[in-house]
C-alpha cells in the first residue's frame, strides 16, 4: 500500500497520524479501551446471576455486597450503596443497610445476585 493511498484514505476516513501504533495517544486509547470494554460487555451481556443463600430471614445490603465479593469490605459496600451504584429488583437502592430478603435480586458492578431462602431444618422445626 503506497503512502499516498494511506494519506488519501486517512483524509477521507479520519485517519490521524498521531494514532500510529506506538504513539503515546494510541497507547492511552488502547489502555482506556482495555479498562472500559469489560464493563460494557458486562452491561450488554450480563453473566448468570450468582445465588446467595440466606442464613436468617434477611441480610443487610452492605453485608451482601461484601459476602458475594462485589465489595472488598462492608465499608466499601456502604459506599457503593450510598453512591447509587446498587439496584435491588431493578430500583436504585441508596440505603446502606437495607434488609434484603429471599426472592430479591441485587445488581452492582455488572454482577447480579439472586437471594434465596434459608434451607428449612428437617422435620419442619425452625
Amino acid at each position: 500500500m503506497s503512502i499516498g493511498f494511506r494519506l488519501h484514505f486517512g483524509a477521507i476516513f479520519g485517519w490521524n497520524p498521531k494514532l500510529l501504533p506506538g504513539s503515546a495517544l494510541a497507547s492511552s486509547i488502547m489502555s482506556a479501551s482495555r479498562d472500559i470494554l469489560p464493563a460494557i460487555s458486562a452491561a450488554v451481556n450480563p453473566a448468570e446471576p450468582k445465588d446467595f443463600v440466606l442464613r436468617d430471614d434477611h441480610v443487610r445490603l452492605c453485608d451482601l455486597l461484601k459476602l458475594t465479593g462485589i465489595a472488598d469490605s462492608g465499608g466499601q459496600g456502604k459506599q457503593l450503596a450510598a453512591s447509587g451504584a446498587v439496584c435491588v429488583d431493578g430500583v436504585v437502592e441508596t440505603r446502606k443497610t437495607a434488609k434484603i430478603r429471599a426472592g430479591q435480586r441485587v445488581e452492582c458492578s455488572g454482577v447480579c445476585v439472586r437471594v434465596l431462602a434459608a434451607p428449612r431444618a428437617p422435620g419442619g422445626a425452625a
